[in-house]
């Protein structure tokens, strides 16, 4: 039985935790094959289906509640109607969810092992942070017995290992620097348990403010409007300018970035894509330059914006084409179909030097219905396939009700 994933859990934490606790069911089976692999789209398709969260939805559903994905996918740009884009139906890598260094709070692992039995690891732990955000508490890196770091990524692992066999010029080896896999906060190291150190308070407001910042975002159910975002961070900017404010260099670059950004936009005409070249962190980052907490910047962008729109109506919509004009297919659990739209068909497209022309003058071959030749009863013309878009799942409860006397 997979148990469930817990709050600000991590996607690699759940994987090595079900690991770990039958390492011979099928499920531990099929999740140890793509820990291996270091972790990518597919992987997070396969966990949202072992969890019961089938389709885009569930992925994205994991996405923005278990991994650091949610601090780029909140910011939208406005016309991209997915959450995240051509990650569920074209692009079959994110990156990999299993980073190459952890960290945890000796507080969060007593107060897990009091609540519930035991501990995990959290995402909030695995941003750029110092500190918990919650206890005020520094995050360990490395185990207090061995001294080893933490990771799930068993590549990266293998390299520290493979690193340390390596004699040096006078043949001696490098003394082992150990990289624990996450199994450590349930086994413990030396038969000492992670959350017997003591916990040491943190002394610096700044890493606690920042620890609170990206908590804040990650844990924010709302699209902020990413234009919206920039000019308010702009303004803020140079408002602080005015004032007296000195930024560093690696603060003012960021800035710089965002108004290259802004000069793009108001060049670009109606009929042409619009592409945002930024990170979330980036806008992350320069908010917390100019805004004390992560809702006094939302309250800034709110005052110029709309109503701000729940992450989860994105959340059912992928990209499935496109370059000058994306395509999107929207799931439909009660009908278990697809709805196809293009709603911002771009000029560009037209142009027979476009990527959208080219791409529209290649031919494919499909399992199903292409022209063969009669003399060898082989594909004529055509190039190979791509892997077919995932099923759209139907909601068991829509088929229940379907199958309902009238009268009830």
């Amino acid at each position: 039985m997979i148990p469930k994933i817990l709050p600000d859990e991590t996607l690699a934490s759940f994987v090595q935790r079900v690991i770990h606790l039958s390492t011979t069911s099928r499920e531990a089976s099929q999740l140890n094959m793509l820990f291996s692999k270091g972790g990518d789209c597919p992987a997070a398709k396969t966990v949202a289906a072992l969890l019961s969260w089938p389709g885009c939805f569930g992925f994205n559903r994991l996405l923005h509640n278990h991994t650091r994905y949610a601090l780029h996918g909140i910011f939208n740009d406005g016309f991209d109607i997915s959450y995240s884009g051509k990650r569920y139906g074209v692009q079959t890598s994110m990156g990999s969810p299993w980073h190459q260094k952890s960290a945890y709070c000796p507080s969060c692992v007593r107060e897990d092992l009091e609540n519930l039995g035991f501990a995990y690891w959290r995402r909030a732990h695995e941003c750029d942070v110092t500190v918990c955000w919650k206890h005020n508490v520094v995050l360990l890196t490395s185990c207090h017995v061995c001294g080893g770091a933490f990771s799930a990524d068993r590549r990266y692992r293998s390299h520290i290992e493979a690193k340390n066999r390596r004699p040096d010029k006078d043949g001696a080896h490098i003394p082992s620097c150990l990289v624990h896999g996450l199994e450590i906060i349930w086994e413990g190291c030396s038969q000492i348990a992670l959350g017997d150190i003591c916990s040491e308070i943190n002394l610096d407001p700044t890493a606690l403010r920042k620890a609170r910042f990206y908590n804040d975002a990650l844990n924010f159910g709302h699209l902020i409007p990413l234009e919206f975002a920039l000019r308010s961070l702009q303004q803020r900017f140079q408002d602080l300018q005015l004032q007296g404010a000195v930024f560093d260099s690696v603060c003012e670059d960021n800035f710089r970035a965002q108004r290259r950004i802004i000069h793009r936009l108001d060049l670009l005409r109606p009929g042409q894509e619009r592409a945002f070249p930024y990170e979330g962190t980036a806008v992350i980052e320069a908010a917390m330059e100019v805004h004390e907490t992560f809702i006094d910047f939302v309250d800034d962008v709110r005052s110029d914006a709309t109503a701000l729109q729940p992450v989860e109506s994105l959340w059912s919509t992928y990209i499935s084409e496109g370059y000058e004009s994306v395509q999107y297919i929207e799931e439909n659990y009660a009908s278990g179909v697809g709805v196809w739209s293009c709603p911002l068909p771009s000029i560009r497209s037209l142009d027979p030097a476009s990527r959208d022309a080219s791409r529209a003058r290649r031919v494919r071959s499909f399992p199903c219905c292409n022209t063969v030749k009669m003399s060898d009863s082989e594909p004529t013309g055509v190039t190979k396939a791509r892997v077919s878009f995932p099923k759209i799942p139907q909601s068991k409860d829509d088929i229940a009700l379907k199958r309902r006397p009238a009268s009830l």
